[in-house]
């Protein structure tokens, strides 16, 4: 288990990175196309990249398990992109919120599992 806040932000870091780049490149990629739209769409394309940079890295990390890693970058995301989704483009319903509330518990009783180890 991270052993430390700072290697907690880094864990958290890919889902919110992940999360909210996934609703900004949807909003980049609507019509009508335009050069402008398509660079915004390549910049965030490159920072959602440094999210699977850092993925890759917190895999090599020895305080992370490759089941805290996943368990916390997916699911984090999933979370991140409600919640950016709910922000920016208002298409979430109440069925997704439960949903949601289910992946949370999910991820929790993962993370629970991980520190009893």
């Amino acid at each position: 288990p991270p052993q430390n806040f700072q290697q907690i932000l880094l864990l958290l870091s890919i889902p919110l990175i992940w999360g909210s780049t996934n609703v900004l490149m949807k909003i980049a990629s609507t019509p009508p196309e335009t050069s402008q739209k398509r660079l915004k769409y390549i910049f965030w394309q490159l920072v959602n990249w440094s999210g699977t940079v850092l993925f890759h890295w917190c895999l090599g990390y020895p305080e992370f398990s490759i089941l805290l890693v996943t368990s916390v970058a997916n699911g984090g995301t999933l979370v991140f992109t409600a919640l950016g989704e709910s922000l920016f483009v208002n298409r979430v319903t109440g069925r997704y919120y439960i949903g949601l509330g289910m992946v949370v518990l999910g991820l929790g009783l993962c993370l629970q599992e991980e520190a009893a180890v």
